[in-house]
Order: C-alpha cells, then structure tokens, then sequence
C-alpha cells in the first residue's frame, strides 16, 4: 500500500452491534416496517448505482453516537482531523457498483468502515484505487515489462470491521457485485470523509494556552514552506512534547503530499527537525500535539 493508503483491521470493538442492528431489520423480509422504508437506491447512469441512508438517522442513536465518537476521536489522535462528513450507510446488492470519480474537494481522507458479512460469498466488490505510478504513466514506463491489473491498480477487500482510508484525490472505484440480491448477503459499508484539520492535544489540560506559542513558531516555518512550493495534499505529524515543554520526538503519521519536484522531498526532513526545536509550555505531564499541515 502507498502513503496513500490506510487500512485498520478491527477496528472497533462494538461492530458487531451495528451489524446486528442491520441484520435485525431484514430477519423477516415479509414483514414491512418503517426501517424498511428509509432506503434510497441512488442511480446515475454508467456512475453510481447502489442503495444508501444517513448512518445518523438509521441505526439507534446511542448505537450511532458511540460510533461516531470513536471514529472521530481516532481521526483526531491519527490524522489531525477534527471532524467527519455525515456518513452513509449503503449496501451494495446485484449489479450495484461505482465508477471511476474523485471526490475533490470533501476532505482530506475518503473512509470505509466494513459491515459486509464475515463469510463473504458475493464476487467483487472491491475498491479500486489508480496506483501512482499509472497516473504519471509515461514516467514509470519500462518497455521490457507489461502490466497487469495489480500493476494499475490497488485493490481492497472489505471484510468485516476493517477500516479502509485513502486520499480521495485518486480516481477510484467499487467493482461491481455479483452473486446475491439479499442485502444481508451484499457489500455493507460505512462511508464519508474526515475533515476539518486541526491540530488535536492530548494531555494538555488548557489547550488555549498552547495557541498562541504554537501559532507563534509556526507561522515562520509555514511561510518557507509556501515559498518553496513543495506540492499539494496533507501531512500529518505526531509530536510528543515533556513536562518541561521540550519536543523529544516527531514522527510522520500521515502524508498524502504529491511533490512538484522530487527533489523537495528533504523539505519534510527539515520541516521535522523545526518541529523538534520547538519550546512549548511545561505541563504536569508529558502530552501529545497531532499536527496536520495543509499544502495547496
């Protein structure tokens, strides 16, 4: 997987819930009820065709609540991200699918958070991602090799409880489903963006306090990099700081920077050794700052 790429496998302890939840309301599938009621099968031609409802509305609220924190609050420690998009529940049955698109300009990270079935017996239904090398092909190109589709492309399964982010820059795609026309049977995600970065603080009691020296020392160092055009995406880093507000450590958690010129890459050693020489306010004890930086 590229820098691009993250996948969680068991991801969270209360997914058995949700999917219990969802199965609840198909156990009979003569019985018409009101949760049977709040679908919408969304169809573009040759686009998007699958089935979807708000994941805020469907499941309990405390049920959804709980979710929603975690999701969050992982985000936050993570990525740097302070939020989510509201996230759809879809199901993906029979022929249902989504073609090639990127989502621009959602968030920083497209997520998909699997309820398919543990024994998954549909066919397909992957995510696609274009591999970088396929989007600057004519870089990459080599005469005396072919490619196949894993040359392309990357594909991801969706097994239970797993966690799938990507940048949604990419162009990517759901393969179709083929082999069931049970929604209980089908493709059973999760899905939305995280948005909003922001730097996140863990162990710090007043986190106002820490605005100011933060902003003070990074205001220069984000102006060099601005002038020095390194590319466009998100980088995210995990800084851990003493009781005396010194930074003992820094490192990438995330990077999704498409760089103009290769040879900008020592930029991001030296953004990380700035980091480091940062001087911070004491604490009565050692404390986390997860650090996202937004280049355009």
């Amino acid at each position: 997987m590229g820098s691009h790429i993250i996948i969680e496998s068991n991801f969270y302890d209360k997914a058995e819930e949700l999917r219990g939840f969802f199965d609840q309301q198909f156990a009979n599938p003569r019985e018409a009820h009101e949760m049977r009621f709040v679908w919408d099968k969304w169809f573009v031609e040759d686009q998007y065709a699958f089935t979807r409802t708000p994941s805020y509305h469907y499941f309990p609220e405390q049920m959804y609540l709980d979710f929603q924190s975690f999701l969050i609050q992982w985000g936050q420690e993570n990525l740097g991200c302070s939020n989510i998009s509201p996230p759809w529940l879809s199901y993906y049955t029979e022929g249902d699918f989504q073609n090639w698109h990127a989502d621009v300009p959602h968030g920083p990270w497209a997520f998909v958070f699997s309820l398919s079935p543990n024994d998954i017996t549909y066919r397909g239904g992957k995510t696609q991602i274009l591999n970088p090398n396929t989007l600057n092909y004519w870089e990459y190109f080599d005469p005396s090799i072919g490619l196949e589709r894993e040359d392309i492309c990357t594909y991801i399964d969706s097994p239970f409880n797993q966690l799938t982010l990507f940048d949604p820059r990419f162009p990517h795609r759901v393969e179709p489903v083929h082999g069931t026309q049970d929604p209980t049977k089908g493709r059973l995600v999760i899905h939305g963006w995280f948005t909003e970065p922001n730097p996140f603080v863990k162990g710090y009691q007043n986190i106002d306090e820490l605005t100011d020296p933060l902003n003070h020392q990074l205001g220069p160092l984000l102006d060099k990099l601005s002038s020095s055009q390194i590319g466009t995406g998100t980088c995210s880093y995990k800084m851990e700081v003493s009781t005396e507000g010194l930074v003992t450590s820094v490192n990438e958690v995330t990077n999704t920077v498409i760089v103009s010129d290769p040879d900008s890459q020592p930029e991001f050693e030296s953004l990380k050794q700035a980091l480091m020489s940062f001087k911070l306010p004491e604490n009565t004890e050692k404390y986390q700052i997860t650090l996202p930086l937004v280049f355009s």
